[in-house]
């Protein structure tokens, strides 16, 4: 027979089995949705589409003036091929989402110099209207090849 401090605890593990489970679905959730964060962004910037682009990045962020200055520029000047090679998320922060990217850049037509490249990225990522969208991010690591 089950006394009554078996069942309070058997109820308190319940609890919390429900809770971490939940929390781990939480995350995933989180996880997929900064992941088509990063997929629409780098498919926004392959066809060049700054619109699009721009949807991707919190108004509010403190480089949204600068993307805005500055990619229309790199249209110009570059014909990239982007691919996503990795990504890792990281985890949730007060009201930050984190994950680890890491991409490959190749020129494949434009008049300028470029170094093909492989971006490793620490990028953030905060809700704005209901919806992920960068906030900031941070190099890690970048390793030039090709030419």
């Amino acid at each position: 027979m089950v006394n009554l401090l078996q069942m309070g605890v058997l109820r308190v593990v319940c609890v919390l089995v429900f809770t971490l489970c939940s929390s781990i679905g939480y995350a995933d959730s989180i996880a997929d949705d900064v992941r088509d964060v990063v997929e629409e962004n780098i498919a926004a910037i392959q066809n060049e589409n700054m619109a699009r682009m721009m949807k991707t990045v919190h108004s509010s962020s403190p480089s949204y003036q600068a993307t805005m200055q500055q990619v229309p520029s790199l249209f110009q000047q570059y014909d990239l091929e982007y691919e996503l090679t990795g990504y890792d998320f990281v985890g949730v922060t007060g009201e930050f989402a984190v994950a680890k990217v890491r991409q490959i850049t190749r020129k494949v037509g434009g008049s300028a110099a470029f170094n093909d490249n492989e971006l490793e990225l620490l990028q953030a990522f905060r809700k704005e209207d209901g919806q992920w969208k960068f906030w900031s991010q941070s190099v890690l690591n970048m390793n030039f090849f090709g030419q």
